[in-house]
């Protein structure tokens, strides 16, 4: 009996766990193109902003 639920219990927790990962794969990849997008407005700035002579 304990078994049976555990199991239960791991197989939600699993499922919840695929859930989550889903979520954070859609939005890394959605993040990874709206990265491709905005690279070339957002590199030459931080390059510019970032020198080793401002530290």
């Amino acid at each position: 009996f304990i078994l049976k639920f555990d199991s239960k219990l791991f197989l939600k927790f699993l499922e919840l766990f695929f859930l989550l990962n889903k979520k954070v794969l859609c939005n890394n990849i959605e993040n990874k193109f709206t990265n491709r997008k905005m690279n070339f407005k957002d590199i030459n700035p931080s390059k510019k902003l970032i020198k080793p002579k401002d530290l």
